[in-house]
């Protein structure tokens, strides 16, 4: 699990030191993510410790928004008369969002299901 974690914090830090050295506007974490992906698809999957590591990172995704969730909880009195800005923002972000993914799931499983239709 240790090796999968380095290999997620390096291609973190490695796509941050290519954000900073080209000066591109991408985040350093998205040119990460890039990064493991071509990663990824020139090793044809995924090795067995980043599998666990990242396992086990998602089993702790609720933690990770709790901070949020409370901060927010002290912005509302700052908002004030936002809220028709923030809901005009955050509705339609998330509608897209939960769109793409079920597009995206279904045509995942399709394909995932294709070769099984050709034997």
């Amino acid at each position: 699990m240790f090796r999968g974690l380095l290999l997620l914090l390096s291609l973190q830090c490695l796509g941050e030191a290519i954000k900073v050295l080209t000066g591109v506007v991408i985040p350093g974490p998205v040119i990460g993510m890039l990064l493991m992906l071509a990663l990824l698809m020139v090793r044809g999957g995924v090795p067995e410790s980043l599998d666990t590591s990242t396992e086990w990172l998602l089993g702790r995704m609720p933690l990770l928004f709790t901070p949020p969730s409370v901060g927010l909880i002290f912005l509302v009195p700052s908002l004030g008369g936002e809220w028709g800005a923030v809901l005009a923002v955050a509705v339609p972000g998330t509608l897209l969002t939960l769109l793409f993914t079920a597009v995206l799931m279904q045509r995942l499983l399709a394909a995932r299901r294709q070769p099984e239709h050709d034997q």
